[in-house]
């Protein structure tokens, strides 16, 4: 297994020390400095890319702080969890090579499910659906989300809720699972469970939950395209034809079981969506402001001739 060396383990572990004793004013140099340090010990650290989604914010508003960086409670959790971690006496390390698939699907311990979201405007149903097949069993889990869902949050937010929901049901409802394949159709979803990053806010809301998940659980999970022509049963849950694809079932012969969605509370995202508006805020102002300056630019380079 791959893991940081002990001499490093110490500097790093003490310049974390300092920041959180500095906490309220720490020099920007010096923060980024440690950034850069926690994004190489990361690679060594399971979870570790997940616990610098805080620590890389406080970073981006230093500007509001005078060329410091202040670390509020959530970057300070982080700093916390690093501490621990690089003076623990015993390190686990990363893996030096991988495997693409776990186990054959057959296994007792694995398990593929599907998953897909719709989002519509106007009025239209906008839901998820998520299921998987054990033995005889057809297991699914379906539900609508409400206009308040549908406005807040993009399409690629609600496949990824709908990827943790299915994972998170399955597994707390078979609990042998340990290894499992997520088929999604929604590309941004996939990148984002598979790599476990995003500079998106509630995206990495999202993410540090699923890590806690996997910690707390032990499963292994990817993520895996599919395209929406192939994922019919999931498509149609996720559009209010729950009885449709329950039909569908019986015809091959599946007992359906219909279980309720485990995670489906979005009030705790909402810290994570007000930062994602102001990040959108401010980059439509930047690019107002950008605009202007290059107005500004061929107006002086071209003036206007008078006479």
């Amino acid at each position: 297994r791959r893991a940081l060396d002990p001499e490093r383990r110490g500097r790093y572990a003490d310049q974390v020390a300092e920041a959180k004793e500095a906490r309220s004013w720490y020099k920007f140099d010096l923060a980024n400095q440690l950034f850069h340090r926690l994004i190489n010990a990361s690679e060594n650290y399971p979870g570790g890319r997940q616990r610098l989604f805080a620590i890389a914010r406080a970073l981006k508003a230093r500007y509001r702080n005078k060329g410091g960086v202040a670390f509020g409670s959530a970057a300070c959790e982080e700093l916390d969890w690093w501490h621990a971690q690089l003076r623990a006496p015993h390190q686990a390390g990363m893996p030096l090579a991988s495997r693409r698939f776990f186990k054959q699907a057959s296994a007792t311990e694995s398990m593929e499910m599907y998953g897909d979201s719709s989002r519509e405007k106007g009025g239209a149903f906008s839901g998820f659906g998520s299921w998987t097949v054990r033995s005889k069993f057809f297991v699914f889990i379906v539900g609508q989300w409400t206009a308040e869902e549908v406005e807040d949050f993009t399409i690629n937010v609600t496949e990824m809720m709908t990827q943790d929901m299915g994972l998170f049901t399955f597994v707390q409802y078979f609990k042998e699972i340990r290894y499992t394949v997520e088929y999604t159709d929604n590309e941004a979803s996939e990148g984002a469970t598979q790599a476990m990053v995003s500079s998106a806010p509630v995206y990495q809301a999202l993410l540090q939950r699923r890590q806690r998940f996997y910690e707390k659980t032990g499963v292994q999970s990817m993520s895996e395209r599919i395209t929406s022509k192939a994922n019919t049963w999931a498509d149609g849950l996720s559009r209010g034809e729950e009885h449709g694809v329950v039909q569908e079932a019986l015809m091959q012969g599946r007992t359906p079981i219909k279980l309720e969605p485990v995670g489906r509370e979005t009030a705790w995202l909402a810290d994570a969506l007000a930062l994602q508006r102001l990040d959108a805020a401010e980059a439509k102002q930047r690019r107002a402001q950008m605009s202007a300056a290059r107005q500004k630019e061929v107006s002086g380079a071209h003036p206007v001739e008078e006479g």
